[in-house]
């Protein structure tokens, strides 16, 4: 199956899934891969599109989403209160995996908190990447079956 952004409603692959190095799933829809074979998971991640906050789902109720090495969470942070946020029914594995931050136009002090991932439950932790206009960077705490970003 291919596609590239998703905007709204839910796709639901029923066969197999290859999410490739290079390649991107964006948008602020629900992808429903519960009934589909994941054989490659290793391409970017980016809820709503490069600079705009939305949320993106993927349904993954049987089995757990497992982001390979060459994936990369995108995550927009748009002020002190809202932030792109990935959500998985299921649960999920970021342990190879790279976390970008985009803060641009924020205007961050510190202190502030952005839930970025919500799942049943959270493994391993991601490696923070790239942090765009926000030098003193942020820290990831993971709770239960979430990940929260804490702005330095």
């Amino acid at each position: 199956m291919l596609f590239r952004s998703l905007t709204s409603g839910t796709v639901a692959p029923t066969s197999t899934l290859d999410h490739v190095s290079g390649g991107t799933i964006q948008g602020g829809a629900t992808l429903d891969i519960s009934g589909a074979t994941i054989s490659t998971f290793e391409g970017d991640i980016e809820p709503g599109s490069a600079g705009t906050v939305d949320t993106l789902t993927i349904d993954r109720t049987a089995g757990t989403l497992t982001l390979g090495a060459a994936t990369a969470l995108n995550i927009d942070i748009a002020s002190g209160t809202s932030s792109d946020q990935f959500v998985v029914t299921g649960t999920i594995d970021v342990t190879s995996a790279t976390l970008n931050i985009d803060a641009t136009g924020a205007g961050l002090t510190g202190g502030e908190t952005f839930t970025i991932v919500t799942a049943t439950s959270v493994t391993g932790t991601f490696t923070i990447g790239t942090v765009i206009d926000h030098l003193a960077g942020f820290t990831a705490s993971y709770v239960g079956g979430t990940v929260v970003l804490t702005a330095n």
